[in-house]
């Protein structure tokens, strides 16, 4: 570690070779709302990733379920669909401890 250096000055204070020190700004609310507004717009599609399996074939059907959905589909919230039954959350499957 020989070669390492450190910068003890911080540099917003210390004159730079180049010009003058560059003033600190408090406009954090214009630079948040420039960030939001260049966030990418959310799809008008449903925020859930729905997933239909069924209870005999829970394996095969939940990975070809998976692999064909996108990558931006698996973002979202991720509901599993049993045949012949209601969908849950997967928080609330997680939450009873069972799945099958």
């Amino acid at each position: 570690h020989t070669t390492k250096s450190t910068q003890w000055e911080d540099p917003r204070t210390t004159q730079v070779s180049s010009g003058p020190a560059i003033q600190y700004s408090r406009d954090y609310k214009i630079k948040y709302e420039n960030f939001k507004n260049n966030l990418p717009k959310p799809s008008t599609s449903s925020g859930k990733c729905d997933i239909r399996v069924r209870r005999k074939f829970i394996l095969e059907d939940s990975f070809n379920s998976i692999m064909k959905k996108s990558r931006e589909e698996m973002y979202k919230r991720l509901w599993i669909t049993f045949d012949g039954e209601g969908s849950l959350p997967l928080w609330s499957v997680h939450m009873h401890g069972r799945i099958a």
